[in-house]
């Protein structure tokens, strides 16, 4: 295997999500599925290879919705995903014809795209899946939409959250109304924080709670040191018998920062050892250009929390990321005192408690059997303590 930090990869070199993948087609036989999990962790690479599984009586279709920029683009795509599949079906295609043209769409052909009219989009969309679930000719129908909450981020600043609203409305009545359709969304930002966003406008629905919510982890550790060891062995790098495994425990078992740790052992080219693979981590943490994108986790910080949470978020993160055990809450709130940070004893009890369950939902932290926190990944642990100088 060769290295392919962040790249396409084949469906056959997709390592270790087999048993994951089993869990969400079983899953997908209930309900539509959120898949949750931190950037870089394979999310739209399960999906793509899920998306290219041939099933009977199945049609699966993959989008990513990053660059998709309004409502009527959302309803122009979903045509051309459909289309080839609608145009087998003399009724749904001639439905959508008489539609199109009432709304000022273009004349179809067999695999045209219509350029619905901007204020169509609602009527597109209710057509499309209504064709989709009367077809006869599929048992389910399975869009796989990556970046979901971009989309609806896009959609609230542009178009406001009244329109976001009436999407998510109308995909929650669709997967209720046409039970044989069914979504996996994906996104590297939480779903909460959009539904934060859009319930500031005033929007205050249901719009995920008939979804699994399903993490994705970091890959188990024998199939965390199988890639490592496929890649050295790809790589054609020398190594210790150990390499493999310690390649995986300092990368958290994340197939991303595997690749690359590989990548600078191959560039630097050398022997892989324990000292080697800890400097070709440490090269990432000081290297000015941030090549493992790790930045991100500070900067988004006051995109997320806010101006008014910031410097406790960032202080919670610093209190945890100093310590090698996990901490409960009266640890946490004795520690910010030193620091002074904080507020009234009550009020920064259930700020610090409410800051910390979001901490965990961004999967900064994690809980414990024993009801306290601590960081969820260590590769990100052991980068903050490095870039907010904590010792």
């Amino acid at each position: 295997m060769k290295i392919n930090p962040g790249g396409e990869l084949a469906p056959q070199d997709v390592v270790g999500r087999d048993e994951l993948i089993v869990q969400l087609w079983r899953a997908l036989e209930r309900q539509s599925l959120v898949l949750t999990a931190e950037r870089r962790m394979g999310k739209t690479r399960i999906i793509k290879k899920m998306a290219l599984a041939t099933l009977p009586d199945t049609l699966l279709r993959y989008r990513d919705l990053e660059q998709v920029g309004s409502l009527t683009e959302l309803a122009n795509l979903l045509y051309e995903d459909v289309a080839p599949a609608l145009g087998e079906w003399t009724k749904a295609q001639m439905q959508l014809g008489r539609l199109a043209s009432a709304l000022g769409g273009a004349k179809l052909d067999k695999f045209t795209l219509p350029n619905f009219a901007p204020a169509s989009w609602k009527a597109v969309l209710r057509a499309i899946f209504q064709a989709l679930a009367e077809s006869g000719k599929y048992q389910r129908v399975v869009f796989f939409w990556d970046e979901f909450p971009w989309l609806i981020e896009k959609i609230r600043a542009v178009e406001g959250a009244r329109a976001a609203g009436e999407l998510l409305d109308l995909l929650r009545a669709v997967r209720h109304e046409h039970p044989a359709i069914r979504f996996v969304l994906t996104g590297s930002i939480g779903h909460h924080h959009v539904l934060t966003a859009l319930r500031a406008g005033g929007y205050n629905n249901p719009s995920f709670n008939d979804l699994a919510v399903i993490e994705v982890p970091p890959l188990s550790e024998p199939k965390a040191t199988e890639l490592a060891q496929a890649l050295l062995d790809g790589e054609a790098v020398p190594h210790d018998p150990q390499a493999a495994g310690e390649i995986a425990k300092i990368a958290s078992n994340i197939p991303f920062f595997i690749h690359l740790l590989v990548d600078r052992l191959v560039t630097t080219k050398s022997h892989a050892d324990t000292a080697t693979i800890h400097q070709a981590r440490l090269s990432a943490f000081t290297n000015s250009q941030d090549p493992w994108n790790l930045r991100h986790f500070v900067e988004r910080i006051p995109q997320y929390y806010g101006a008014a949470n910031q410097a406790l978020a960032l202080g919670l993160l610093d209190i945890f990321a100093s310590h090698e055990k996990p901490l409960g809450l009266g640890d946490v709130l004795d520690e910010l005192a030193q620091l002074g940070i904080g507020a009234p004893a009550t009020l920064q009890r259930e700020r610090v408690r409410e800051l910390q369950e979001k901490l965990a939902a961004d999967h900064y932290l994690e809980a414990t059997p024993d009801g306290k926190r601590q960081f969820r990944h260590g590769v990100l642990k052991a980068w903050w303590r490095f870039s907010r100088e904590l010792g």
